[in-house]
């Protein structure tokens, strides 16, 4: 009765006397932790909001995107849309925002960024009631539903564009998403053998990290503290440093490179 009644008193010491190494613990990983998430996560985030931002085309054609709303996206959109098309791009002229406005829309179809740039000089020098008929025969492009498809689509301020891309996705004219050319189809390549490599290093890390936990539990307090610094110490080293020792122990002449070559384990 008596050690049966000793035994949550026992359980309350032993717990009293491993705060201490769980503090120490604690606090060796909090430095890690902050470092995932300065440089890591964040960035992450970030990119993953700029990569829905559309600032471009609300800023540089609000009135041409105005004008659109009741256009049905067939044919060749009415007077009113060029009238404002060709305020707008006075505008852009005058703030030298042309250049980026082709950049955006250039990404979506080729050709835009000359056109759009050729366009604004246009408008600086021809009167809006002759406008429209120049700017027809001024170029090709222009004669074609197809870019002012693209400058509607764009009117919003988020667009799904870029993360399509990523996954060598597209729109086509009607807005549905489709498979991207073979000859600009790379990201998919790209993302999966990122994902191999990340899933290789993950398992390796694994097979290496559980054995490390497993002595880290049993071994002594000090013996402990010290294999865990020796284990976050090279996490501590500037990225410069790591990046170049990896350089030189991988290279084709490196350490490792010529031995590692002859297996094809690098290549």
């Amino acid at each position: 009765m008596t050690l049966a009644a000793d035994l949550p008193a026992l359980a309350r010491a032993v717990r009293r006397s491993d705060r201490p190494g769980r503090r120490t613990a604690l606090s060796l990983s909090l430095p890690l932790t902050g470092f995932l998430l300065v440089a890591f996560f964040l960035p992450i985030a970030f990119l993953l909001a700029a990569a829905i931002k559309n600032p471009e085309t609300r800023q540089v054609l609000p009135e041409t995107l105005v004008a659109m709303q009741d256009w049905d996206g067939v044919g060749l959109p009415p007077d009113a849309v060029f009238a404002a098309f060709h305020d707008d791009l006075v505008r852009a002229q005058a703030e030298r925002t042309a250049a980026m406005l082709g950049k955006r829309l250039n990404y979506e179809l080729s050709g835009s960024r000359s056109a759009v740039v050729a366009a604004s000089r246009l408008a600086a020098k021809t009167p809006a009631e002759s406008f429209r008929a120049e700017l027809l025969q001024s170029a090709r492009i222009w004669t074609e539903p197809a870019i002012w498809q693209v400058i509607q689509r764009n009117g919003s301020a988020q667009t799904s564009y870029y993360l399509l891309a990523a996954l060598d996705l597209t729109r086509d004219a009607e807005g549905k998403i489709t498979r991207a050319d073979p000859d600009q189809a790379i990201f998919l390549s790209v993302l999966g053998r990122t994902l191999l490599i990340a899933g290789m290093v993950t398992l390796g890390t694994l097979l290496l990290g559980y054995p490390v936990a497993y002595v880290l539990t049993l071994a002594p307090r000090n013996v402990a503290s010290l294999m865990l610094l020796m284990v976050l110490l090279p996490l501590w080293t500037s990225l410069l440093v790591r990046t170049t020792a990896w350089v030189a122990l991988l290279q084709t002449d490196g350490i490792m490179g010529s031995d590692a070559g002859e297996c094809r384990i690098l290549r």
